[in-house]
């Protein structure tokens, strides 16, 4: 027979771990890592039923020795050590614990890192551990001016704190939480002229982000949602009249991306400004809205 017309063989389709074929319909696929042996992971992405079931017994017992082996007062207290590496490796592991008695601890960690790293581990645990206390403790990280400057060089190149911090409010809130703590510091009236100047310019980035449907943040994958965009508008909206000009800048460029139509005849209203800037930016507004 030629060779064109053979029919290509199939391989028989085996689990990476036991090398077992596999019968049709039991493939457990797209796993990512399973414990192969007590001490022991692999990435994988075909697993048989079996493999499976023993991956779960050795990762919960894992788990189990972890907790043994890591008492949360004991970690907690590693959070104040000389050593950056030893704080920044205690809360990965608080976060991997996600036990509340740590909140109170990781709330201090957080107001006194200087370590990019080790205060972003420390922002990610308190989003694993969650409640009240965390969320108002990653929330006030929003009030530093400082927190929304995105370094060009160092350890956190390119991210800002308020960046490092969006995430753990995502997982505990989804955007909305994240979005609408950006607005309460964007409208509050303790946010001096440079705070309300980073934050305006930070929700005009989301909302230009949202139009390419990219993420939140440069860093963070979560979208805004059309509940966030209707809830932006009427804190923008107020914020066209902040008393400071870079605000009023940052506000109408973040209501032309956002398209609501709505804000049409605010932003007309600003091509009378004082300040050139925002004369230039509510036209550009205006002529997304407008067509």
């Amino acid at each position: 027979m030629a060779w064109w017309k053979r029919k290509a063989r199939v391989p028989d389709v085996c689990c990476q771990v036991c090398q077992g074929t596999l019968p049709t319909g039991s493939v457990i696929a797209a796993i990512k890592t399973v414990h192969v042996t007590e001490q022991r992971t692999r990435a994988v992405g075909r697993l048989c039923a079996a493999c499976w079931q023993r991956h779960q017994s050795l990762e919960a017992e894992a788990e189990a020795r972890f907790r043994r082996e890591h008492p949360v007062e004991e970690v907690c207290a590693r959070l104040v050590d000389p050593d950056v590496d030893v704080r920044a490796l205690a809360a990965e592991q608080l976060a991997r614990l996600g036990d509340r008695r740590a909140v109170t601890d990781l709330c201090g960690a957080l107001g006194r890192e200087a370590s990019p790293r080790a205060f972003e581990n420390i922002a990610a645990a308190l989003g694993a551990c969650g409640g009240p206390e965390a969320q108002e403790a990653l929330i006030a990280v929003l009030d530093d001016s400082n927190a929304w400057s995105r370094p060009d060089h160092g350890d956190d190149y390119g991210r800002s704190r308020v960046d490092m911090v969006a995430g753990s409010l995502v997982t505990m809130g989804g955007s909305t939480l994240f979005v609408r703590a950006v607005l309460d510091t964007l409208t509050s009236g303790a946010a001096n002229p440079d705070l309300r100047t980073r934050v305006a310019q930070e929700l005009s980035d989301i909302a230009y982000r949202s139009t390419g449907s990219l993420g939140l943040t440069p860093w963070l994958a979560e979208k805004l949602t059309h509940a966030d965009r209707a809830s932006m508008f009427e804190p923008l909206r107020s914020a066209l009249h902040d008393t400071h000009a870079p605000v009023r800048r940052h506000t109408a460029m973040a209501l032309g991306h956002l398209g609501d139509a709505r804000a049409v005849e605010d932003l007309t209203v600003l091509l009378d400004d004082e300040n050139d800037h925002v004369r230039h930016a509510a036209a550009q507004a205006l002529a997304k809205l407008t067509g």
